[in-house]
């Protein structure tokens, strides 16, 4: 498994947001996530676009939550206010197994499939070119399991 891949992988679990009921906290909430640096920042998401989004975060979230032991979930949940490396070093240590790292990757597939489906392919344009830069970046030219 590409050693990448987990902590943003993992990084999608901690950016996912918990379902809020408050129409205007989830407002509040929406136009954060929009605000937030990585490849869906400054695509112009529509508010629909914005909430399926969410939904798809949300869900997955849950998923990986349930792939994870209890004393894994407990370590990730101690991750939150730590610094990139920091939380790297810490997801190292979760020492997830090969079949929990499959489940993972599936689950990272299926999301990367569904937040696609949501965009238009002018937005696909420009997620598929950050993603191209973000590969050249980490020196992995043609990764198709970056998101």
């Amino acid at each position: 498994m590409n050693p990448m891949l987990l902590p943003a992988l993992l990084g999608l679990i901690l950016a996912a947001p918990a379902i809020i009921t408050q129409p205007a906290q989830a407002q509040v909430e929406l136009a954060q996530q929009t605000n937030r640096k990585g490849p869906l920042a400054d695509l112009n998401l529509t508010p629909e676009q914005q909430q399926r989004m969410q939904q798809i975060r949300q869900n997955a979230r849950t998923q990986m939550q349930q792939v994870l032991t209890p004393e894994q979930r407990q370590q990730l949940s101690q991750l939150q206010g730590q610094t990139p490396e920091q939380r790297r070093t810490s997801v190292k240590n979760l020492n997830l197994t090969d079949s929990q790292k499959a489940q993972m990757k599936q689950i990272r597939t299926s999301t990367r499939q569904q937040i696609e489906t949501i965009l238009t392919p002018e937005q696909r344009q420009q997620l598929e070119a950050r993603r191209q830069q973000s590969r050249q970046r980490r020196g992995q030219p043609g990764n198709p399991n970056n998101l």
